[in-house]
């Protein structure tokens, strides 16, 4: 379960997004109890969401209701890394030791070293681990270590013919036209890129990530858990 702050966190951006959304006329929301149902959080939560939104400019309370001041912009959004639970923050920090070739296979961390690099607990580690342990890239040794394990190149064949599956099927699900946000989220994509591209000699590092934000977008059109939890072994091999 998400800890409060996240929560709100990750309301105020759902929230954003439906703002910059809506038709200009009307330009008025709904009631605390309606956001409260479509966001599927409690009326304290989408209510501390607001007043922030009123605290920068966004909204204002009349006597009509909450009326919307102006869009949102995206200086008003949470960062990814704000909106992180425990379990995302350990995945990241693993993930980035991973890509950036700082573990290798062969190699041997401890659970409170990734603990204290992720600013998370030794027991959300250790779950993270022991999850990600299934796929058979890390084994547990003594003493609350573990080692990176090598792998072979059918294994790598049989998680792209997975990855190539779940990403058709997702494209299949992507909305042909008429979504403003997907417009703005592909522009979003394709700048980061030619950012990248521009100094690639110097920021060939970003790649990775950046190429694992690509494919965790396009597979989100498909709403799965599942999807998600495998995209991890994914990113581990080919990133």
């Amino acid at each position: 379960m998400a800890k409060p702050n996240t929560l709100l966190k990750r309301t105020s951006n759902a929230l954003l997004d439906y703002i910059k959304d809506l038709p200009e006329e009307p330009a008025a929301l709904g009631s605390d109890s309606a956001l409260a149902r479509q966001f599927g959080v409690s009326r304290t939560t989408v209510r501390a969401a607001i007043e922030t939104m009123i605290g920068s400019g966004i909204l204002e309370r009349g006597s009509a209701g909450l009326r919307i001041v102006r869009r949102p912009e995206r200086a008003d959004y949470y960062t990814e890394s704000e909106t992180d639970g425990p379990q995302e923050q350990i995945e990241r920090v693993f993930m980035q030791r991973v890509l950036l070739g700082d573990w290798r296979p062969g190699h041997t961390f401890s659970e409170a070293e990734l603990a204290r690099d992720s600013n998370a607990s030794t027991v959300s580690v250790r779950e993270f681990l022991i999850g990600f342990s299934r796929f058979g890239l890390i084994a547990k040794q003594p003493r609350g270590g573990w080692i990176l394990r090598e792998f072979h190149d059918g294994f790598a064949a049989e998680v792209a013919d997975m990855r190539e599956l779940i990403e058709m099927a997702a494209l299949a699900r992507m909305p042909r036209a008429g979504s403003a946000a997907l417009t703005e989220a592909a522009d979003a994509m394709i700048a980061r890129h030619r950012d990248i591209e521009a100094a690639i000699a110097r920021r060939y590092t970003e790649f990775a990530a950046l190429d694992r934000d690509f494919h965790l977008w396009i597979i989100g059109f498909l709403n799965n858990r599942f999807a998600y939890d495998f995209f991890d072994i994914v990113s581990f091999l080919f990133h």
